[in-house]
């Protein structure tokens, strides 16, 4: 299985040989990026924390309520900032965000790949992959 992280929000699964996935990379390893809400606000309050361009930790909190927003933002030192403000969100009951579901679909169009599409779309990427591997070897 050949993971690779196409941006720093989502991440390509692929087997060899078969079908792939873009899958969101959300609160999926234990660096930025992050996302929680607490449930006792029903979702108003969040955090979000991720690296901005310059690769400076960006840590959010935010309220959201019927058009009412506020937020504010600040840079933490470091990931282990990062994860001790996450732990300490965990333990007050604070739940992860749901990353939004990412489709492949031909642009402009409301409908799904087909299958020929779909594996149009996993020759390129794999071709893709293959350069990208070969330019880490050297």
């Amino acid at each position: 299985m050949t993971s690779i992280l196409i941006s720093k929000l989502l991440i390509i699964v692929m087997e060899e040989g078969k079908s792939f996935d873009i899958e969101p990379v959300l609160n999926k390893t234990e660096n930025p990026p992050f996302g929680y809400y607490n449930p006792e606000s029903d979702g108003k309050v969040y955090w979000v924390c991720n690296y901005d361009q310059e690769g400076v930790i960006i840590s959010t909190f935010g309220y959201d309520d019927c058009g009412k927003k506020d937020r504010k933002i600040n840079t933490l030192p470091s990931v282990g900032d990062a994860i001790k403000v996450r732990d300490e969100l965990i333990k007050n009951g604070w739940r992860p965000l749901k990353a939004p579901e990412v489709a492949t679909k031909i642009a402009g169009e409301e409908r799904p790949l087909n299958r020929k599409e779909r594996r149009m779309l996993e020759r390129q990427l794999g071709s893709h992959i293959k350069k990208m591997s070969a330019l880490e070897g050297k």
